[in-house]
């Protein structure tokens, strides 16, 4: 607790106050120590005072370190009152109307309120260092807790009956719930904020279940989904698209990053990080340069974002690390890529619209894309100097070649010879009777006759890009 009170107090210059006074319970605890239901703080600069009634002396006295304890004896508010003086802050947020005029009525003249809310909440915002040991343990007994309730079996036992026995196993293992615990099963698991019922969870439902754990004070609050039996197709494909939102989601989060940058760029992060890597796998070399340029309104953001997932793209097959904001920059010099963010304000050919370029080898790869729809569907919006429009597939191939006619017609019949099905295809040239390049996605990935067989044609080159 040591060095709280002093950043509060220094604090206080910005808002021109003298004295805050500090009434929440929780903010008392984060200030003082203090665990009773009973206590309050004066803070100033050279003033700390901790003030509660005659039930917690003892318990202030073992307590609270740092700070004068006094034990207000009868008038709990006069108590308070008598030892404000001048202009003093006060929690807004949690002070009452009524509590307000009641304490105006005990202060002396000239002693004046000021709401201050807050002050002490933005100190909280920043953990030090045994703030994150308390919230990690209490994450690890709510793991623990899943761990057990998933070796006693969810099938055949009411929701209500699960999430009793995790919270009394919360308890037993020396904390107590952060929230009354959630138990979904089936349909009940889209409903936010469920209550748990007395039906019975099915075999192969899924299960949505939600708790924390609170130990010292710290909450843990997590969300698992658990398939009781085996997952079916359609829930194998939700888990793909939740996981593949929560890898970009972790790459984008980093310190300094504004919340409104991460809702507005959101979309765009998973669309950087396949344009990083259709990129690396078009460069016709080992990259010495990586561009990302955002066009369109969301150019106005945070988009270091965009290329820090555009990088870990890049990076994907080469490091065992997630590349983010904070790492890119240093992943990149260690390699000696020199890396460029550009922003234009004027769109292009869509709203909002990205582009990836490699240099290397004397020579570079383009590619661009945008989302659309509020899903939503990423799409190939350009690659190597040639305008696409296409939705970006798991199975990208990329043919160069001489435009000239039956080239489309041979290169289906090959895939269609070889039981592999086209799925959508978009086709570009420069000039009738010029370069040509032609992008489809595929169902399954292409056999390594196809393969061979593709490159003994003799385009002028043929890419196949797995994304996964």
């Amino acid at each position: 607790m040591r060095g709280r009170g002093d950043r509060l107090a220094a604090s206080l210059a910005e808002r021109e106050l003298p004295l805050i006074l500090v009434t929440d319970l929780t903010n008392v605890r984060y200030l003082t120590g203090f665990t009773g239901t009973n206590g309050a703080c004066i803070c100033g600069p050279d003033t700390r005072l901790f003030l509660t009634d005659f039930r917690y002396t003892e318990r202030a006295a073992a307590e609270v370190e740092g700070w004068e304890a006094v034990t207000v004896a009868d008038d709990w508010l006069g108590g308070i009152a008598a030892r404000l003086s001048g202009r003093f802050g006060f929690e807004d947020e949690h002070v009452s109307v009524r509590l307000l005029e009641r304490l105006r009525g005990k202060l002396a003249e000239g002693i004046e309120p000021v709401a201050a809310g807050g002050a002490v909440e933005e100190l909280r915002r920043v953990k030090d260092e045994g703030e994150l040991e308390a919230i990690a343990a209490a994450s690890e007994l709510a793991d623990e807790v899943w761990r057990w309730s998933l070796e006693r079996g969810l099938a055949g036992r009411s929701e209500r009956d699960v999430a009793r026995a995790a919270e009394a196993r919360i308890r037993e293992l020396g904390g107590d719930p952060s929230f009354p615990a959630i138990v979904a099963a089936g349909p009940n698991g889209a409903l936010p904020h469920a209550e748990p019922g007395e039906g019975e969870i099915g075999a192969g439902e899924l299960v949505v279940f939600d708790m924390g754990a609170k130990l010292d004070g710290y909450c843990s609050d997590g969300t698992r989904t658990f398939a009781v039996g085996e997952p079916g197709e359609r829930a194998r494909e939700v888990y793909e698209v939740v996981r593949g939102a929560q890898a970009a989601a972790l790459e984008a989060v980093a310190g300094g990053i504004g919340g409104e940058d991460l809702e507005v760029l959101g979309p765009f992060i998973p669309l950087a990080s396949l344009l990083g890597r259709v990129a690396v796998a078009l460069a016709p070399g080992r990259p010495q340069r990586i561009v990302v340029a955002a066009h369109g309104p969301l150019s106005e953001y945070d988009t270091r974002l965009l290329t820090a997932a555009a990088l870990n793209g890049v990076f994907q097959d080469s490091v065992d690390q997630v590349v983010n904001v904070v790492n890119a920059p240093f992943i990149a010099a260690e390699r000696g890529i020199a890396v460029v963010e550009e922003r234009y304000r004027a769109s292009r050919d869509y709203t909002n619209s990205l582009e990836v370029t490699i240099a290397a080898d004397g020579d570079e790869a383009m590619v661009s894309g945008t989302t659309i729809g509020p899903e939503p569907r990423l799409f190939l919006g350009g690659a190597l100097g040639f305008g696409i429009d296409l939705e970006i597939g798991p199975h990208m191939v990329f043919i160069r070649y001489d435009d000239q006619p039956g080239v489309i017609g041979r290169v289906g019949s090959m895939f269609g010879g070889a039981g592999v099905n086209i799925a959508n295809m978009a086709v570009s040239r420069t000039k009738e009777g010029g370069e040509a390049l032609m992008v489809f996605s595929i169902d399954t990935p292409a056999t390594a006759e196809l393969v061979d067989a593709l490159h003994d044609v003799g385009f002028d080159d043929v890419r196949f890009v797995e994304l996964g």
